[in-house]
């Protein structure tokens, strides 16, 4: 991991906009994994994630 400049950080939010979520640009509500394959994170007890995992 390393930082980014502000350049680099417009670009992907300017991405993230655009397309999505993905690898490139995120959000904090959409996960995924170090190959960029999306990815559910279980909280044991969530009853926010229970419902939603149960729709």
């Amino acid at each position: 991991m390393k930082d980014v400049s502000w350049e680099e950080a417009f670009k992907r939010y300017n991405y993230y906009i655009q397309h999505g979520p993905s690898p490139f640009g995120f959000d904090f509500k959409h996960t995924f994994d170090e190959k960029g394959e999306t990815f559910l994170i279980k909280l044991k007890g969530d009853p926010l994630l229970i419902g939603k995992l149960s729709n």
